[in-house]
């Protein structure tokens, strides 16, 4: 692999974490955004989230909303977090995850 290849999927990865931080930051499930916290909030959950979804880990919206749970439970003390209270935005993250995959050069930046 050539510099412009790494570079390509340093900023592609890049895009996605900043998708999943827009998409997580959206769900503000502790409302820690909306009382003002920083936007990097959810980096460390965004990290693992996008690292499960780029080695391969998680083949289904299922797997992702329980996947989901596990990192959000491990983080704030579980807090009630369970596969059905992270359905919908397991549901937005796969949408976007199986769109960007779909379409080689899309970064999945729009709108969910």
């Amino acid at each position: 692999m050539n510099r412009a290849d790494k570079d390509m999927m340093n900023k592609r990865a890049a895009e996605d974490l900043l998708r999943i931080r827009e998409l997580l930051n959206a769900w503000d499930p502790c409302h820690l955004i909306e009382m003002g916290a920083p936007e990097d909030e959810f980096d460390s959950e965004a990290a693992a989230i996008y690292r499960s979804l780029g080695r391969g880990r998680v083949h289904s919206e299922e797997q992702l909303a329980r996947l989901i749970a596990s990192v959000f439970r491990s983080q704030f003390s579980d807090r009630g977090f369970t596969v059905g209270s992270c359905g919908d935005i397991a549901q937005r993250i796969w949408s976007w995850w199986v769109g960007r995959t779909a379409c080689p050069g899309s970064t999945g930046g729009g709108a969910t």
